[in-house]
């Protein structure tokens, strides 16, 4: 299961081209396009960070259904050695979702995608442990 949302061109270039009304007139000046273009990249910026969070917070949400279907495991007396596998999975989980918040650009991307993988193996083991 993959959660990743990308940030398509086609949004990118909505984001982008609201700006260019301006270019397109004989009484645009320099300044006119470096105030334009200035906020076009605000906008991006904005929007880009707005994307980072909502992901975030769907990789939290699933990490604590995870965390809740662990519980009812331990309160159903499931084996412990079973509980335990998936505790340290989920603590994994947990620790790269942490440095998730404080990470910026690559390494954002590159600790999303370790979430992301680690996540669907939790997930797996957490159905093999259910079936």
């Amino acid at each position: 299961m993959r959660r990743r949302r990308a940030w398509t061109a086609g949004a990118a270039a909505a984001a982008l081209l609201g700006g260019l009304s301006l270019a397109c007139s004989d009484e645009t000046t320099a300044e006119d396009l470096r105030e334009e273009s200035e906020e076009m990249v605000e906008t991006a910026s904005d929007f880009a960070e707005q994307e980072r969070q909502d992901i975030q917070s769907e990789l939290e949400q699933e990490l604590e259904e995870i965390s809740d279907g662990i519980d009812e495991l331990r309160s159903e007396g499931a084996d412990q050695e079973v509980i335990d596998n998936l505790e340290e999975q989920r603590q994994k989980v947990a620790e790269k979702l942490d440095e998730l918040r404080d990470a910026s650009g690559e390494q954002w991307d590159r600790l999303r995608d370790e979430i992301d993988d680690a996540l669907d193996e939790l997930e797996r083991s957490y159905r093999r442990a259910t079936s």
